[in-house]
């Protein structure tokens, strides 16, 4: 399965293709984000929502855990090879959702800890995603949110319409028009591309 998920990421997704493979899987967390979900990840059995999770990257280490985890993507290929490989190591810890991050299918007060992502959503998307975020969470849930710095490259043009913060006063500034406080940021030591940052709901603080 893991290699035809492959072939097919070669012929249509050339860019995306690493997201079907299990050295992806393998990878874990980046430094930074490791730090961050050892800090802040609930130690005791929680509903955990990973947003565009490729083949279960950000899963894969927890999903001994005994929380209940949610892995969405809207691409169905990336799902079928989070599928293999899960099953692959007899996870069941781990449910698989297609869906797109514009129009999330879950009810309010649903997560106490989700990973989301904003590599590839447009500036103009992020708040109406980052709202309803707000909405699913439980209160005294956090968000681990990762973001572009101007040092993250890019194959093809770049321009406003992306989700970079230059910096971490920015990130503050326009998360907090949304809703979030954001409690703990920095740009991760080995991936100087990536900002991470420890978001809550400012208006639902336990």
């Amino acid at each position: 399965m893991v290699q035809r998920n492959k072939e097919l990421f070669q012929k249509c997704f050339p860019s995306g293709e690493i997201f079907a493979l299990r050295s992806n899987f393998e990878w874990g967390y980046f430094e930074k984000e490791k730090e961050f979900v050892e800090r802040y990840l609930p130690k005791t059995t929680s509903n955990i929502l990973i947003i565009a999770s490729g083949n279960g990257r950000e899963a894969r280490p927890i999903s001994h855990m005994k929380h209940k985890i949610v892995c969405m993507d809207n691409c169905l290929m990336y799902l079928l090879s989070a599928r293999t490989l899960f099953k692959s190591e007899k996870t069941k810890s781990v449910h698989l959702v297609q869906a797109d991050a514009e129009s999330l299918p879950f009810a309010d007060s649903s997560f106490d800890f989700i990973f989301f992502s904003i590599y590839s959503l447009l500036k103009d998307k992020r708040f109406i995603v980052m709202r309803q975020l707000l909405r699913m969470l439980r209160p005294g849930g956090i968000i681990l949110l990762t973001t572009f710095t101007p040092l993250y490259h890019i194959q093809g043009p770049r321009d406003d319409s992306w989700a970079f913060f230059k910096d971490g006063e920015e990130l503050r500034n326009d998360l907090s028009l949304c809703g979030c406080e954001v409690i703990e940021e920095d740009v991760d030591p080995k991936r100087p591309g990536y900002r991470l940052a420890i978001l809550r709901d400012k208006n639902n603080i336990l």
